[in-house]
């Protein structure tokens, strides 16, 4: 298929902007995300690295094949985060407050 690495793609600006507001944006919409927007944006970039071999400039703009590969893969990742499994180990390993330990 193409023939773009994935340097190519991380040195677009338009990518990195799109990976920053899509980050930024999911913190806003949901707050308890907040402290995961690293990993967030990681496995974003992850996303984009596995579809670049799919990439063909014949058929579409780069920014385009990226931008809607960025957000199915955020609906993915969101949908991972709201798992049960998913809330329940957060929950389940969710620190214990200093207060409540000393009455135990």
């Amino acid at each position: 298929m193409g023939t773009t690495n994935f340097e190519e793609v991380y040195a677009n600006a338009y990518v990195r902007e799109s990976v920053e507001t899509l980050v930024a944006t999911t913190a806003r919409q949901y707050p308890m995300l907040a402290n995961y927007q690293d990993d967030i944006r990681q496995e974003l970039w992850l996303a984009i690295n596995k579809h670049i071999p799919q990439f063909s400039p014949e058929k579409s703009n780069l920014n385009t094949f990226c931008r809607i590969v960025l957000e199915s893969a955020l609906k993915e990742i969101r949908r991972g985060y709201f798992s049960n499994r998913c809330i329940s180990e957060r929950v389940n390993t969710a620190p214990i407050n200093e207060e409540l330990a000393a009455y135990s």
